[in-house]
């Protein structure tokens, strides 16, 4: 019996879905707005009435188990025992012109009557279909009494038609959980590697979260994958493996090719970012516009089908190859076949940022698996997530451009009148101000007038979308914001900043979305740290696993007579470029030299150019594609060459990358990585000050970070021997060096160039 979950709302939008895809004025309502919207109405019910009432039904058919869940906006039982169910639906549109409910809201709500009348043996009941508009409160009620039994029927109609698709779909993947089961691990354990996998699995069968350090070479993602692949045989649950940067998830991807080549018979979907999959030159979500947008939903269900019986892996390659055959949204057509695969190998930002998280899958519970991978970056990418910016420049750019519309001109205008005043508050490059400030008051007018555009002419000026989308998600995220964000004005950049100083409340509540969050890196130390910033709670469990290699094949030496801070590492690059030069000819071979800023990288790299030539080094470029990234890292082989690259740590090219044996045989990290001071990390010393920790929080927990991600590289498999080499005085300091050490016990350190040659060669 195979078991398929869904919500009420993804099932009819599925199976009635149809025409374009046309975002040229996305979310009329903002999500705030609506929830207000419900909340408003649900606190008119009066005493007796119950809001948000979870309902749930199950059909079986042939060997398909479908479980329906949904949640009822209000419920209401009369004295007489008369039930009534109440959906509420808001819009700006116009309520009173109204005449009836949409066909779609009103078999959503009939789906919810039917499920509460079934549980309860109810044979009459009412339904209440209660439109409301947020900006004005006007509401329109639409009131229809059923049937226990007609309900059934019309019911039954519409989920035949979803088991009939999904039959379809289930006979391709018959062999899901019998591969699962009959599935082993692919290779020899390393050692520690079967504590890992126990431990995860343990995990999951109890529902908590598991925070796992497991350093470089523990074969983390086939430790992670392989035992939630074992959980999920015989339910209904989806992987989500999660990543912060490209690399990942294409690791993720040859772990899932590697299982498959071992029996796994699962589907698999790589979402990438819109920008980077759309077939046109301009993102432009319309039919009008975009040949791909049009008919779009029309054509959907029968890809989806061709597209899972004849893949497995549904990469950004096969995507595009069926969105150009089918004129369809590649993108779009990403996540609709998600909807059909057991794993999704995506972004973060699918599952953390509350803009852009999965709506279909996150708005109704579900059994879903998070695996975070590098799971040290969580936290800043969260802090990143409920940030947000208004540049003045661009703002002026977009209102100069619609003169002739005059409300949103206005409105426009009334922002900057406010970002003027601000800048006249004090002399200061940053303005500090609060949430009860003009400015606030002039966004939501904005807001109000773009809300009252689009109800009146359908989409936005094109000239101001971009200007739009990034109020957008400024308003939302200032409605969201609380005590860990701060709002100020950059007068050096003409800028308006929401800047969050802790997003781990945020991702706690992100990881509740799922049944079982595990989180795996090989820098999570210290993790009491880690746990902090990234959502952990008291009972997560949390693991730290030793180096699975001997010692021996890494020759770690530290040269502490060089001063990196700030103002005096510039005096010290004659040293650099000596101590890197001395490393790359000692033992022929690819080398990496990793730098704290790509400025000061390119200090060093002139010097050394200056100093030694040019010849076989490589300087990694700000914004490099990922075609370029991948030509760069093509350029590590085995061929006996002997190659130089300077990068930039916390970068690209220091995590996430796996060199193995000859490929790279050492790697020189310049500096103990702190970020550069500047307000906002100011602030968030400030912050994290009262728990004792500032200076540790805001720079040097995340400056060892990248340390320890940028040595990793060294090391990838049993065979490999390199050296890596960590050139700053600060490495033979406290902290600094005990957190170096527990990373590599056998530091050797080094006070003169004379000491650092002889121990080099040793």
């Amino acid at each position: 019996m195979i078991k398929h979950s869904v919500s009420v709302r993804n099932l009819i939008e599925f199976v009635y879905s149809g025409g374009d895809i046309d975002n040229r004025y996305a979310n009329v309502l903002r999500a705030k707005d609506g929830v207000a919207a419900h909340q408003y109405v649900q606190k008119g019910y009066g005493a007796g009435a119950k809001a948000e009432v979870s309902v749930s039904y199950t059909e079986v058919l042939d060997d398909v188990e479908l479980i329906l869940s949904g949640r009822i906006d209000g419920l209401f039982i009369d004295a007489d025992n008369k039930v009534t169910i109440d959906e509420i639906k808001s819009t700006s549109k116009d309520i009173i012109g109204l005449e009836a409910p949409a066909d779609i809201h009103l078999l959503q709500a009939k789906f919810y009557a039917f499920m509460y009348a079934y549980q309860n043996s109810v044979e009459n009941i009412s339904v209440m279909i209660t439109y409301i508009n947020p900006l004005d409160k006007t509401t329109k009620i639409f009131s229809f009494t059923y049937k226990t039994d007609q309900l059934k029927a019309e019911v039954t109609d519409v989920i035949l038609l979803y088991l009939d698709y999904l039959n379809k779909i289930n006979s391709i993947k018959q062999n899901k959980d019998e591969s699962i089961l009959n599935l082993c691990f692919p290779f020899p354990y390393r050692k520690g590697q079967r504590n890992i996998v126990k431990n995860v699995y343990k995990t999951l069968t109890e529902n908590k979260n598991l925070f796992l350090h497991a350093p470089t070479g523990s074969g983390k993602t086939l430790s992670v994958l392989f035992p939630s692949l074992k959980y999920i045989a015989g339910k209904d649950a989806k992987i989500f493996y999660l990543s912060s940067k490209g690399t990942q998830k294409n690791a993720a991807a040859e772990a899932v090719n590697i299982l498959s080549n071992n029996g796994l018979s699962v589907k698999t979907v790589i979402i990438d970012a819109k920008e980077k999959v759309c077939l046109n030159d301009k993102v432009s979500c319309n039919p009008e516009d975009c040949e791909y947008a049009r008919g779009y939903y029309d054509k959907i269900k029968e890809i989806i089908y061709k597209l899972l019986q004849g893949n497995d892996m549904i990469t950004r390659e096969v995507i595009a190859a069926y969105a150009e055959e089918h004129k369809v949204c590649p993108f779009e057509l990403s996540l609709d076949i998600s909807l059909f695969c057991d794993i999704i190998i995506c972004d973060y930002n699918y599952c953390f940022d509350p803009i852009a998280s999965f709506k279909r899958y996150f708005e109704e519970s579900g059994e879903y698996i998070f695996l975070v991978d590098e799971a040290h970056n969580l936290s800043e990418r969260g802090r990143g997530m409920y940030s947000a910016d208004i540049k003045k420049d661009e703002l002026l750019k977009s209102r100069k451009n619609i003169k002739s519309y005059k409300s949103l001109y206005s409105s426009l205008g009334k922002i900057n009148t406010s970002l003027n005043k601000i800048a006249k508050y004090d002399d200061k490059d940053i303005t500090e101000i609060d949430s009860k400030d003009e400015v606030f008051a002039s966004i939501r007018n904005f807001m109000n007038s773009v809300d009252k555009y689009a109800v009146q002419h359908g989409a936005l000026p094109e000239q101001m979308q971009d200007i739009y989308l990034t109020i957008l998600r400024f308003y939302k995220l200032m409605q969201l914001a609380g005590k860990s964000h701060i709002f100020y004005y950059d007068k050096t950049q003409n800028t308006l900043k929401l800047y969050c100083l802790d997003a781990s409340a945020y991702l706690a509540e992100s990881m509740k979305k799922s049944s079982s969050s595990i989180l795996f890196s090989a820098t999570l130390i210290p993790t009491d740290y880690f746990m902090r910033i990234s959502g952990g709670q008291p009972d997560d469990y949390v693991m730290v696993c030793d180096s699975p290699f001997d010692e021996a094949n890494l020759k770690v030496i530290a040269a502490c007579n060089i001063e990196l801070t700030y103002k005096k590492r510039n005096d010290s690059i004659s040293k650099i470029i000596s101590y890197i030069n001395a490393v790359t000819t000692h033992k022929k071979g690819n080398y990496m030299a990793f730098f704290p800023s790509i400025d000061f990288m390119n200090l060093v790299y002139d010097a050394y150019v200056k100093e030694y030539g040019e010849e076989n080094l490589i300087l990694q470029k700000s914004g490099m594609s990922e075609d370029e990234r991948a030509e760069f890292i093509a350029r590590f082989d085995e061929s006996g060459s002997a190659l130089c690259a300077f990068a930039v740590l916390g970068g690209s090219f220091a995590e996430s990358i796996d060199l193995t044996g000859e490929r790279l045989i050492g790697c020189i990290v310049v500096s103990v990585g702190l970020p550069k001071v500047c307000y906002e990390r100011e602030k968030l010393k400030q912050y994290y000050d009262k728990e004792g920790g500032g200076f540790d929080y805001a720079y040097l927990y995340e400056g060892m970070n990248k340390i320890m991600q940028a040595g990793g590289r060294v090391i990838r498999t049993e065979n490999d021997k390199g050296t890596l080499l960590l050139i700053d005085t600060r490495f033979n300091w406290g902290k600094y060096k005990a957190l170096s050490q527990k990373t590599w016990p056998n530091i050797n350190y080094t006070y003169g160039y004379e000491e650092f040659i002889k121990t080099l060669s040793d």
